[in-house]
């Protein structure tokens, strides 16, 4: 097999793997599914196509010319096919089979930048495939996690619940608005009542409550001021005025649910899954940086290509003027006389 014909072939497993992505392919390119219609009964679901079975790998699922595509290369895009999915990608298959053997009469597997391209693209693939072995062969060992688990239960928010508060508040236009309510409240007037009342945040009809609020929450949508004060406060106090976005919020604290560290057993695949994604792109890099190393002397980079220096780039931005030296011969000639 040429490397024009081979490099053209990677680019049909580019090609199909682009298409295994969008899912549904066919001859015509991905086909969109038909919007819904506005209708009403509800359609019964179609049952699932099961998975084409008892078929070996070696089994020749097509033919153009002298090549062959096996249902083992079928099982390489799609791990599971149907009779659909193994037709439709066989459709395809064919097709770029066609188009190779049209750019070939055409002569575009001798033009030199199809040739590049394809040459580029098969070690695109190999490459890709090189690094994910890398990556393959991480491991993140119950200990490890266990580890990272011990040293960062208290400092890492996603291995703990987050404290909660629970609150009544009412939101008012102005400052003196916010001073006669925090009045009010102080004198025993029931907050719920007030909320209904004078409160122009949407929870107003429901009388200002708030449940189990995550802090974090509290300080998207009140501001750190707002969360910083609950946080300091204590059951039944009052905190405000506070200035939020569009007002002032005046609020009673109804109670605390304080942060508690997650069990090590709920929190191990979020733990493994990043410390694995951690320790791939470590490793992969490693390589990557090994690999610099060890083919240095094969490596060429042209001088050219180097980034002039401040000094060179400003005096190639300066223009080269022609010099006058009429006045200066002027001078010199009446010095003579």
């Amino acid at each position: 097999m040429t490397q024009a014909r081979f490099g053209f072939l990677i680019v049909v497993v580019l090609s199909l793997v682009a298409l295994m992505n969008v899912g549904v392919w066919a001859a015509d390119g991905p086909r969109q599914a038909p919007p819904m219609p506005p209708n009403t009964m509800q359609q019964p679901t179609a049952p699932a196509e099961p998975p084409l079975t008892g078929i070996k790998p070696d089994e020749v699922m097509a033919k153009y010319g002298d090549q062959k595509l096996t249902f083992g290369e079928i099982m390489f895009f799609i791990p599971a096919p149907t009779a659909t999915s193994a037709k439709q990608l066989v459709q395809q298959w064919l097709e770029l089979q066609m188009m190779y053997e049209a750019a070939k009469a055409r002569g575009l597997t001798d033009d030199p930048k199809s040739k590049l391209m394809a040459d580029l693209n098969s070690k695109q693939i190999f490459a890709k495939e090189l690094m994910n072995k890398v990556a393959a062969d991480v491991n993140v060992s119950e200990s490890q996690m266990r580890e990272y688990y011990d040293k960062n239960k208290t400092t890492d928010p996603q291995l703990s619940e987050p404290n909660r508060f629970s609150f009544t508040h009412i939101k008012v236009k102005t400052a003196e608005e916010a001073n006669s309510v925090k009045k009010r409240l102080l004198a025993n007037e029931p907050i719920a009542t007030l909320a209904k009342e004078l409160s122009t945040a949407p929870d107003a009809k429901n009388g200002g409550a708030v449940k189990k609020a995550p802090q974090m929450m509290l300080e998207r949508q009140y501001g750190k001021e707002f969360a910083d004060a609950m946080a300091n406060a204590s059951e039944g106090m009052v905190i405000g005025p506070i200035k939020v976005q569009d007002g002032f919020e005046v609020a009673r604290h109804e109670g605390k649910l304080a942060s508690k560290v997650k069990p090590f057993e709920e929190v191990a695949p979020m733990i493994k899954r990043n410390l694995e994604q951690k320790a791939k792109m470590e490793a992969t890099e490693k390589f990557r940086e090994t690999l610099k190393k060890d083919s240095a002397s094969k490596s060429y980079t042209s001088p050219l290509l180097e980034a002039p220096k401040a000094e060179e780039a400003k005096s190639a931005k300066e223009p080269n003027l022609p010099v006058d030296n009429t006045k200066a011969a002027q001078d010199n000639s009446v010095k003579k006389k």
